[in-house]
């Protein structure tokens, strides 16, 4: 699949680089699919919008399943590419589309979009290549770690969400600290114009009892379990209190059997997935984050634009957007005692929970509006142009000594 040439003079601002043809600046994006409803994917269209408001001609290439990211991000057909499956044959054949498309960017999301885009684009002659991590993982095969060190030496940069999470790729995946770029997640900073009364009666909830809210995936490493003990102990002080989940995932099942069996009826709320979850975060108390690990959960991030007080287990990039007691509270991962009395800390004393939800929108505001997340990857487009032929010489020289 080959996009057609497109031609016309640039009207780029001077924030974005130059390139070199007279054109806008073309980068490609690629994910795992066309999903638009988890984290990263939101993360990509607000991305692709803003670069798009710019004055950059975005690409959009997905090497899985079909969805409809494409139809929200507006794009034209001959700006859209699938791989539908992976090995050598996606490589090859998204390396040709690259090439075709004129690309001078690619930017990748996710393990197995990352293991594709970053040797199509070498191949295709892309001059900067962005690899960009979502997730910390506790455990990694000793072939994926071998095959995300030697990505890394073709990627111009590996980009992280959160500082916690490039400490993590140098330390246990042994990627160079030169290679770390910080892009921290982007969020929509709007005002709500809705009260949470409102938002409320559009959940059907009621008005004036004490609601926590939780929003995820319901999987084993957001640990939805330790958040209904810890719930359970808030009942027993605040009998009224109710707990809302937005998610779905394979533990929902079991979850909603032990939540039927140790509740009263209508205690807790099953929303399901939500692809707005707005609505469920305006009208909480709280908001709870209960997991194992996390790379940056824009949920979290989301939560603080609403003005739900956060809450949170101290894991992975957490720690970045929490500063505990200012602009939320953490707690150990796995500690039932501690997240129960965090929870009924700031239900107990309202104005302490109002003043840090105001700290963290305003935190949040400042430091992942999604202006400032392209700015990043733009400055780097622009100072680092150097860097850009530099990697592909070193790249050559990988190549060389492994065939040695």
């Amino acid at each position: 699949m080959v996009a057609p040439h497109l031609s016309g003079r640039s009207s780029l601002p001077e924030s974005c680089p130059r390139k070199r043809s007279d054109g806008p600046l073309r980068y490609a994006i690629i994910t795992n699919d066309f999903r638009a409803d988890r984290g990263a994917e939101i993360v990509v269209q607000r991305q692709a919008r803003e670069l798009e408001r710019r004055g950059v001609q975005v690409y959009l290439a997905g090497v899985g399943a079909d969805g409809p990211l494409p139809r929200h991000l507006g794009l034209a057909a001959e700006r859209i590419a699938r791989f539908e499956r992976g090995g050598v044959g996606a490589v090859i054949g998204l390396a040709r589309w690259l090439r075709g498309s004129r690309c001078e960017v690619v930017h990748s999301h996710l393990d197995r979009a990352n293991t594709l885009a970053i040797p199509a684009a070498w191949l295709a002659g892309v001059r900067t290549i962005l690899s960009t991590q979502h997730t910390i993982w506790p455990v990694r095969r000793r072939r994926r770690l071998w095959l995300n060190r030697i990505l890394a030496r073709f990627a111009s940069r590996v980009v992280v969400v959160s500082a916690a999470m490039g400490e993590w790729l140098v330390a246990e995946e042994g990627i160079p600290a030169s290679k770390i770029l910080h892009v921290p997640n982007p969020v929509s900073v709007q005002d709500d114009l809705r009260t949470p009364t409102l938002a409320r009666a559009q959940l059907d909830l009621p008005p004036r009892v004490p609601i926590i809210s939780s929003v995820g995936a319901l999987v084993p490493e957001k640990d939805p379990f330790l958040l209904l003990r810890a719930f359970a102990r808030v009942r027993k002080a605040l009998p009224r209190a109710l707990l809302v989940v937005a998610g779905d995932g394979p533990l929902r099942a079991s979850l909603e059997s032990v939540s039927q069996r140790r509740f009263p009826a209508g205690s807790v709320r099953w929303l399901g997935h939500l692809a707005d979850p707005s609505t469920v975060l305006r009208a909480a108390d709280l908001f709870v984050l209960s997991s194992k690990r996390e790379g940056l959960p824009l949920v979290l991030l989301e939560s603080a634009v609403q003005g739900a007080p956060r809450i949170a287990t101290a894991v992975g990039g957490v720690r970045d957007t929490i500063r505990d007691g200012e602009t939320g509270l953490l707690v150990a991962p796995g500690d039932c005692e501690a997240l129960a009395g965090a929870m009924l800390e700031l239900l107990r004393n309202p104005d302490r929970a109002r003043e840090i939800a105001l700290a963290a929108r305003d935190e949040v505001s400042r430091k992942h509006d999604v202006r400032h997340s392209v700015d990043t990857i733009l400055r780097l487009l622009r100072d680092d142009a150097g860097a850009a032929i530099e990697h592909r010489w070193k790249a050559r020289r990988t190549i060389e000594a492994l065939l040695r």
